[in-house]
């Protein structure tokens, strides 16, 4: 009887990775496609269903960068004492951003960042029905 070494099975996993890998590569290159818009958008409109009523806070921003929290002109230097306080009793720590359609983008952004900084924890933009 000869010796006989058993047989022994391996699972080449080259392919695997080499596909894996070139959908990667995909993604990576394809993703910059959907951060550039090409065309112009006016914003806001939506159709929406209206949400369940929830205890929430309103941020107002105006197209000059002018700011209110609930309905209460504030400064943007006092605007984020102004979130913690309001956030501070506020079972749902619901933040609602209502800007104007020609706010800018980063008075937006701002305001998002503050607002979890405070503890906000859920924060939506507010958009207007379209008329139909």
């Amino acid at each position: 009887m000869e010796d006989e070494l058993p047989e022994t099975t391996e699972i080449d996993v080259t392919p695997m990775a080499t596909v894996a890998l070139i959908l990667v590569v995909i993604f990576m290159s394809s993703g910059g496609l959907y951060m550039s818009p090409t065309m112009k958008v006016e914003l806001p409109q939506a159709s929406t269903a209206e949400s369940e009523r929830k205890q929430n806070v309103t941020v107002s921003i105006g197209s000059n960068s002018e700011i209110a929290i609930d309905d209460v002109s504030v400064t943007w230097e006092t605007l984020f004492d102004g979130l913690l306080l309001s956030l501070q009793n506020n079972k749902d720590k619901f933040v609602i951003i209502r800007a104007d359609k020609n706010a800018l983008y980063m008075d937006i952004t701002d305001v998002m960042a503050w607002a979890k900084q405070a503890g906000a924890k859920s924060i939506t933009i507010a958009t207007e029905q379209k008329k139909k």
